[in-house]
């Protein structure tokens, strides 16, 4: 089902290239023993509170993990199964940003193009704004995420629109490509521009670019009020239990709107990785560490003495990771349905095991 194995070689040479190493790692082949200790840490753990959701490790092109932990439904007692569908908040961004490197292969966008050739209403201070800064988090334009009213997906682009026009400072804070900042809006923005460019809804832009081409059949913009069979339900924790969230529309569009599986996840991870999304050249491009560590929608860094391209999604209820270690061939995906849950340490704790020899959790994604 998945490809990974085959792709791996250009994928490693590509991170190892990136980082200045000439050496590839042999693919990991984790014991029984080590396996069975990741799967005891997610049953057993009670810090910061027991893990709920779905995980998938997988080293090549074998799956070694995949597994459900704790309740899809806590009042009626049903569990969290590896075909779960869960809310991925933020890791909806390497999709987008996946979706605009297929426009620029199309040469429907440049990279270099001044975001103003796209939007309808755009402030004279950001006609310096090229697109590859909104990719990179270093646009400069302030964060109008929270202006944008809730609408539904098809009225979107006009809620952005507005929440431009209304703002009282738009104003750069930054000269673009100096400094980068986090910013939910700037994927919104990308949104925007892939309606625009492509004359089609951004949700059939990431269905034709990403989605079908990937395999990923479960995957899809999460509307909260809509019946979607395996959905699980979002919690949080307070006072140290388990607490239902309050469901509203997030509308968080090409920033974080996205619902997906761990097995859909992997689809996206092999595709991505193996140049069958776009080209191993922008791949790699996109891959490449700019400002704070982040390409163009992944954030690359080097844990366990190992580079790592990854991100994280937190929304409403759920929280989310995908990790990549090319050296290693290994992918690790967390999906919980516990907003404050720590994915992205969750993840790190599985690779501490399979990757350090003391096979020991550990507090923090170690640096090298």
């Amino acid at each position: 089902m998945f490809l990974i194995g085959r792709t791996i070689l250009c994928v490693v040479m590509m991170a190892t290239c990136l980082h200045g190493q000439e050496t590839v790692g042999a693919a990991l082949s984790p014991s029984a023993n080590v396996i069975q200790k990741v799967d005891d840490f997610l049953r057993t753990r009670q810090s910061p509170f027991q893990f709920s959701g779905a995980v998938l490790v997988a080293v090549g092109d074998k799956v070694v993990l995949d597994k459900g932990y704790g309740p899809a439904d806590a009042e009626l007692g049903v569990q969290n199964t590896p075909d779960r569908i869960f809310r991925i908040g933020s890791l909806t961004k390497p999709l987008t940003a996946t979706s605009i490197m297929a426009l620029v292969e199309q040469h429907r966008v440049s990279l270099d193009d001044s975001i103003c050739h796209y939007l309808k209403y755009c402030p004279d201070s950001w006609s310096p704004v090229k697109i590859k800064h909104l990719l990179s988090h270093t646009s400069g334009i302030p964060d109008l995420f929270n202006a944008v009213s809730a609408a539904p997906l098809e009225a979107t682009r006009d809620a952005i629109e507005k929440a431009i026009r209304s703002a009282s400072n738009t104003t750069l804070d930054a000269e673009p490509g100096s400094k980068y900042v986090y910013r939910n809006f700037n994927y919104m923005l990308l949104g925007y521009i892939d309606e625009v460019a492509s004359g089609r809804a951004w949700s059939k832009v990431i269905e034709e670019t990403v989605l079908s081409p990937a395999g990923m059949t479960h995957t899809a913009y999460d509307d909260v009020w809509a019946i979607v069979p395996n959905r699980a339900r979002g919690y949080d924790i307070k006072d140290g239990k388990l607490r239902n969230i309050v469901y509203k529309d997030h509308s968080a569009f090409a920033a974080g709107g996205l619902r997906s599986t761990t097995h859909d996840l992997l689809a996206f991870a092999d595709a991505f990785f193996g140049g069958r999304l776009v080209p191993l050249s922008a791949v790699r491009e996109m891959t490449t560490p700019k400002l704070g560590d982040y390409g163009y929608g992944w954030q690359i860094k080097h844990f366990f003495g190992q580079p790592m391209i990854n991100h994280s999604g937190g929304i409403d209820g759920f929280a989310s990771h995908l990790a990549f270690y090319p050296q290693q061939h290994l992918s690790i995906i967390v999906l919980s349905n516990v907003e404050s849950e720590p994915a992205k340490l969750t993840a790190c704790n599985i690779a501490a095991i399979l990757l350090l020899q003391d096979h020991q959790p550990v507090n923090t994604c170690r640096e090298p």
